[in-house]
């Protein structure tokens, strides 16, 4: 009588007839009624559950849920409802990736020393640690360490190749002794000062400082701003103010220089006081070239609107007019040099005394000088010795103002004014060995 070869769900796998063994429907010998010798196939097939099949080779016409060890990498698999074997527990060692693995298998690569998952059963994923023994610890790192009393701390640390760049962690604490060239930490992100150059590289959009100076003790270059201390540019191109440069201040090595970049632009020096508001010290025209002193529409090279005090010599062509110990007033309403000289001897009646301006004469080295005397009791004879003592205020032995040389002359109309009759006389002198002489009269 034929046997029925029911699975443990109870569906038929097959049906025996008597003295038949069969080795096709499963990995082990199905025996039938009346079989001879039953008991040699009968102790195969105990030997192959005990086993688990063991071989190189996956066991024969497996059923799901049947088990197979695995002698070539000492694994235990089961067949799956997907008709394939899979490792029952653990992960897979090998160099390489399996050829073999479904969903939730492991895989640890035993020459990174990484471990790896498949989560779809067709490509695997890294678990960890995210850096492969032969790249060295490499990434962010959740550690514990101590700190210099002892106490543990959590942080955050980050490496390249086995190297601590820094460490990020929520408390300030110090390490005792030192970790990994870290002395200390701060709260935030802290670099590891031991490693040379070991920076933030790139654009930073803001920073609480900068070399230790809070952004409030910066200049900005785009807005209006003020300090407190010294500006100082250490260089000779020097400074450039106006949007096309209009002005620069520069230290060639010829000298310093002011400079208005600008054509036909001039520079204006100006003070202020509570009278005029703002006041033009110095006005330099750029076309044509004139200076202006408390003027800005120069009429010449020089145009000064407003008495000028000289404590040295005034001179025309080099040539010295006025110099200290005769210093002199210039009337530029009558065109003259007026108290050249205090009077000249105590008893002398001189109520007006003045030198013509006569820059042309200077320039032919000789000159012309009027004296007005309005009082004199005898003119004549009090005429020459008042000019002897006149003239030595332009005397070029004394004075190189005018460097006249011998025989130069000089001619000096006197003017005696008596009622009802004026007396003019003209008296010429000349440059005797360096001192003036008295030559004649001139009608």
């Amino acid at each position: 009588m034929a046997y029925t070869i029911k699975k443990t769900d109870r569906s038929i796998l097959l049906n025996l007839a008597d003295g038949k063994v069969d080795q096709l429907s499963t990995s082990i010998s199905l025996i039938g009624k009346n079989v001879e010798p039953y008991g040699q196939y009968y102790n195969n097939n105990l030997i192959g559950l005990i086993e688990n099949f063991s071989s190189v080779e996956q066991p024969r016409a497996p059923l799901h849920g049947q088990l197979w060890f695995n002698k070539l990498d000492g694994r235990l698999y089961v067949y799956g409802l997907d008709n394939l074997f899979k490792p029952v527990a653990g992960a897979q060692l090998s160099a390489t990736q399996p050829t073999l693995f479904g969903k939730g298998d492991l895989w640890v690569d035993t020459v990174k020393k990484q471990l790896w998952f498949s989560a779809d059963g067709g490509t695997f994923t890294l678990a960890g640690p995210q850096y492969s023994a032969t790249e060295g610890k490499s990434g962010w790192v959740v550690e514990t360490v101590p700190d210099s009393t002892n106490h543990p701390r959590t942080i955050a640390s980050l490496y390249s190749n086995n190297t601590l760049l820094g460490i990020v962690s929520a408390e300030a604490f110090s390490f005792n002794p030192i970790y990994q060239g870290m002395s200390s930490v701060s709260p935030g992100f802290t670099l590891n000062p031991s490693i040379p150059n070991n920076k933030f590289v790139g654009t930073a959009t803001s920073a609480e400082s900068v070399n230790g100076f809070t952004p409030d003790l910066y200049v900005k270059r785009n807005v209006n701003e003020t300090t407190s201390g010294t500006f100082s540019v250490l260089n000779n191109n020097g400074l450039s103010v106006g949007a096309a440069q209009d002005v620069s201040i520069i230290t060639p090595s010829a000298g310093n220089i002011i400079s208005s970049n600008i054509a036909n632009k001039s520079i204006k020096i100006r003070v202020t006081n509570t009278a005029n508001g703002y006041v033009s010290a110095i006005y330099v025209n750029a076309n044509p070239p004139m200076v202006g002193i408390l003027t800005e529409t120069p009429a010449a090279e020089l145009d000064v609107a407003g008495s000028v005090n000289l404590s040295g010599a005034l001179k025309i062509n080099g040539a010295s007019i006025l110099t200290s110990p005769q210093p002199g007033v210039i009337d530029a309403s009558d065109n003259r040099i007026t108290g050249v000289a205090t009077p000249l001897q105590s008893n002398d009646v001189v109520n007006k005394q003045y030198v013509d301006l006569a820059v042309d004469n200077l320039r032919k080295q000789t000159f012309s000088v009027t004296i007005d005397i309005e009082t004199m009791t005898t003119p004549n004879a009090e005429i020459v010795p008042l000019l002897e003592k006149l003239l030595p205020i332009l005397n070029p032995a004394e004075d190189s103002r005018f460097n006249l040389p011998n025989d130069s002359r000089a001619r000096v109309l006197c003017i005696t004014t008596r009622t009802p009759t004026i007396t003019y006389i003209v008296k010429e002198f000349k440059v005797v060995s360096g001192a003036w002489a008295y030559v004649r009269d001139i009608a």
